[in-house]
């Protein structure tokens, strides 16, 4: 039975030809797998950088086949590994000289190097990570170790390291709805939202960020936003301010059209605010920040049209809006929600 990816070694991902792949070319095939396996395990970050700076010190020359059993020699007993460098060191007469030693000898250096800079690493940097999650109907407002503040919407969460420092990059994984102000610091540091679809990069500025049902929705308020790892064909996006882009890579696709970002960042005045949105769209927003499940009896229902706003603790007035403006019957019960004429 294969090993678990969440489970992996040092070893095991220097061995997978996937990962082999991958580091000597980002842009591969096998990008989105990997950036996806980044997403949902942040906490393998110090391995996978140990694997590429192995993989990427290695001579290219050398073939897939003897990665294994360069691992077996590196990883024997102390007393072994002396044994094998007393027999190299012993002189040899009218042997011919093949090239393994100076594989083996390259792949023991690399990893040495890399396990004692990787001790340092752990014991002295390594971070436990902060997480802040919202329920259904909740909003929260978190203030980042840079001062940099995160407004999450209902039903989301955000998870970064503690004690970020002034030279490393600021990096947070978002899951749901948020709404960043950043902060530009005096040594320009990078900061990174990592999402399944997308990287949103920025040194200071306002943007509202959506990555629910499979797609990131990136709204720009003000300053200047790149996106990064969008699609091959895309490579990097720069936004401008009362742009929106969609992003979504399961179908391949990228919208990019110009808005009134005050419409999508109402929630956090608790506010919902709808222009020319159709009902099925109305009630997406909804099932995603209050855990409703919509149900349209008839299909034309689902594309009706709507313009208005109502306070985000109004929901029940909101289905009245509706009824009364369609003329159409709303049925609660519980969070099941039925809508029919």
């Amino acid at each position: 039975m294969p090993k678990p990816y969440s489970n992996y070694t040092l070893e095991d991902l220097i061995d997978n030809q996937s990962f082999r792949k991958w580091v000597k070319d980002p842009d591969s095939d096998q990008s989105d797998f990997w950036q996806e396996w980044l997403y949902q395990y942040p906490e393998k970050a110090d391995l996978v950088a140990q694997a590429r700076l192995i993989l990427t010190n290695m001579d290219e020359d050398i073939e897939d086949d003897d990665i294994i059993d360069v691992w077996d020699r590196i990883t024997k007993t102390n007393n072994d590994y002396e044994q094998e460098l007393q027999q190299i060191n012993t002189p040899v007469t009218n042997t011919p000289v093949t090239n393994t030693f100076p594989i083996y000898f390259q792949w023991a250096a690399v990893i040495l190097g890399v396990i004692l800079t990787s001790a340092l690493v752990w014991f002295g940097l390594q971070e436990e990570q902060i997480s802040y999650t919202t329920q259904y109907g909740e909003m929260k407002t978190v203030i980042l170790p840079d001062g940099s503040t995160v407004q999450l919407n209902s039903n989301s969460s955000i998870r970064y390291t503690k004690g970020w420092n002034s030279t490393q990059i600021r990096e947070i994984w978002l899951e749901g709805e948020a709404f960043f102000s950043v902060t530009h610091t005096v040594t320009h540091q990078r900061f990174l939202v990592h999402t399944p679809q997308v990287i949103v990069e920025v040194l200071g500025t306002q943007f509202d960020v959506n990555t629910r049902r499979s797609t990131a929705r990136i709204v720009l308020s003000e300053g200047k936003i790149q996106l990064n790892d969008i699609q091959k064909h895309h490579g990097s996006l720069e936004m401008a301010p009362g742009e929106l882009v969609e992003v979504n890579k399961t179908i391949d696709t990228l919208i990019r059209r110009r808005v009134d970002p005050d419409n999508y960042t109402s929630w956090k005045q608790n506010k919902l605010i709808f222009e020319d949105m159709v009902l099925s769209e109305v009630a997406t927003m909804l099932e995603d920040n209050y855990g409703f499940e919509f149900y349209f009896k008839d299909q034309e229902i689902a594309n009706f049209t709507f313009t208005g706003s109502v306070s985000r603790d109004k929901v029940p007035l909101l289905f009245t809006i509706l009824e009364k403006t369609f003329r159409i019957h709303i049925n609660q019960n519980g969070n099941k929600v039925t809508v029919s004429k």
